[in-house]
């Protein structure tokens, strides 16, 4: 069961602690040699406009709440890029899980398995039949991870001037 996560949408008073989330993650990547983000992306920008539009998710530590360790943005926006990916499953609503970070000393823990769950439960909820998400191709550690959640690989896109392009996943709900 997933109930013992705190999982609730972002507010504008979460920006230092969400930012903090996701640039813990970006040096993390860098560590290991993973060029996926970085300071322009995502940006407070970004983030704020996430969060002023009200699909940014985060989860709490379950021993401090003030701490951030999960983010999420779950939106219908799907990049014009996707046009080009040959989807199996096109009929009904469809949701886009973007930017997903799992604080570094969270990791390896079953946090991101149990996150993604409560946010396919919500998906459902709002009556969405189909997630999708993209991934940066030499990210195999999250590639791993999103197929063991039953994501199936449906194609890739090049979404910005990196040489490996970005794989691109969906499941049914």
């Amino acid at each position: 069961m997933h109930n013992d996560l705190n999982v609730r949408k972002a507010k504008i008073e979460d920006m230092e602690r969400v930012f903090f989330l996701y640039s813990d993650c970006i040096r993390h990547m860098e560590s290991e040699k993973l060029i996926q983000w970085d300071d322009s992306y995502p940006d407070r920008k970004l983030l704020t406009s996430d969060m002023e539009a009200g699909t940014l998710y985060i989860v709490h530590d379950v021993d401090d709440d003030r701490k951030v360790v999960g983010a999420v943005v779950m939106d219908e926006c799907q990049h014009p890029e996707y046009q080009n990916v040959r989807w199996k499953h096109d009929k009904g609503k469809i949701v886009i899980f973007h930017r997903i970070a799992v604080h570094p000393d969270a990791q390896g823990k079953g946090l991101a398995r149990r996150f993604l769950d409560i946010m396919d439960d919500k998906a459902r909820g709002l009556g969405y039949d189909i997630a999708r998400l993209d991934t940066y191709s030499a990210n195999k550690r999250v590639i791993k991870f999103i197929e063991a959640h039953g994501f199936k690989k449906a194609g890739k896109v090049h979404l910005d001037a990196r040489q490996d392009p970005y794989f691109c996943y969906e499941k049914k709900l």
